[in-house]
Parts: structure tokens; sequence; C-alpha cells
């Protein structure tokens, strides 16, 4: 086997580590949108982000996408 060519379970694990931290990075987004969104209904605090709503779907789209363009490489 050449130096340069990773054995597939090395890819294999690589793959699904990146995929874990893509993972929680989105979960973390998802958390933080919500409880601001939470606390601003609540009273907590007042929030005025008026593009927040559309930085949002622009993020799910993204991911949509990113999705649909890995499926189809496979």
């Amino acid at each position: 086997m050449a130096k340069d060519k990773e054995k597939p379970e090395m890819t294999w694990h690589r793959h699904h580590k990146r995929r874990g931290a893509t993972r929680l990075v989105l979960g973390v987004f998802l958390l933080l949108i919500g409880l601001s969104w939470l606390g601003n209904d609540m009273g907590l605090w007042h929030l005025n982000i008026p593009w927040a709503p559309l930085a949002l779907v622009l993020f799910s789209i993204h991911m949509m996408l990113s999705g649909f363009w890995r499926l189809k490489e496979k």
C-alpha cells in the first residue's frame, strides 16, 4: 500500500468524527437561537435582530444543499 493512500477505516473514522463536530455546531447554533427567542418572549431581555429569521433560513438552506451534494457525490 502506498504511503499517500489512507486505509478505508481511517477515512471512515475521520468522516464520522467530522460529521459529529458538524452536528455539535448545528446543535449549539439552534440552542442559542432558541434560548434568545425564549428569553425575548419571556421578557428577560429585549433583542431586536431583524435579520435573525433570514440568517436561520439561509443557514438551513445551506445545510440542506450541502447534504444533497454529499449524497450526490456518493
